[in-house]
């Protein structure tokens, strides 16, 4: 799967919410593997290095554990081209060297496609119709475009190409009321149930 959309728009949030439900330890669980492009491959010079290593790392991980699962935070920061290098994992075989990738999940988080999403969401609510009537058909197409064409780690990627990334999900800029809910989730996760209904003090977070 691959997310798209502004910072503070929830891939991360979505991602941790899955890891949590796959595993006991969720994002802690020694098969999750978070893999952040500008700390782990800052040096575009280096991709020959990156890739071997990168492959290494995902066939060490699915050996030990066959639903590992791989985070790729920042995708569209990854250099262009590093991902070719783990096509065949996400290709449609039965197994590489040996090892069975089809119960293992891959997910890239970009930015790409940010401007794209907003605008698709505002020309909908300026024809008056409901955000919530909005469906991922309305926007899976550009965003597939734009992880292609534009810079970063999925620009003329095999994986787009080739069809091995299942969904392309967009993540739509928060509005008011849902920035407000998560204020007052917040609270309350933090045992402060007797804030939620502050509208005074929510107004001013």
């Amino acid at each position: 799967m691959s997310f798209h959309g502004f910072t503070g728009s929830g891939k991360n949030y979505v991602s941790e919410i899955i890891a949590n439900n796959t595993f006991k330890n969720g994002m802690k669980s020694n098969f999750v593997h978070q893999i952040v492009a500008t700390s782990e491959y800052p040096d575009k010079t280096k991709i020959d290095e990156y890739k071997l290593r990168l492959r290494s790392r995902i066939l060490d991980a699915v050996t030990k554990c066959s639903r590992a699962m791989f985070i790729f935070d920042e995708a569209d920061k990854l250099p262009e081209q590093l991902l070719e290098s783990i096509k065949p994992f996400l290709d449609y075989y039965n197994s590489v060297g040996g090892v069975d990738f089809r119960k293992s999940t891959f997910i890239f988080l970009s930015n790409r496609g940010g401007n794209m999403i907003a605008n698709l969401a505002l020309t909908h609510h300026q024809s008056g119709s409901p955000r919530e009537d909005l469906t991922l058909k309305n926007f899976e197409r550009v965003l597939m475009q734009a992880a292609y064409n534009e810079p970063g780690g999925l620009k003329f990627c095999e994986l787009i190409s080739n069809h091995l990334i299942d969904h392309f999900i967009p993540f739509l800029p928060l509005e008011r009321r849902h920035v407000i809910l998560c204020t007052k989730y917040y609270m309350m996760s933090q045992g402060r149930k007797d804030l939620v209904e502050d509208d005074d003090l929510i107004m001013k977070i």
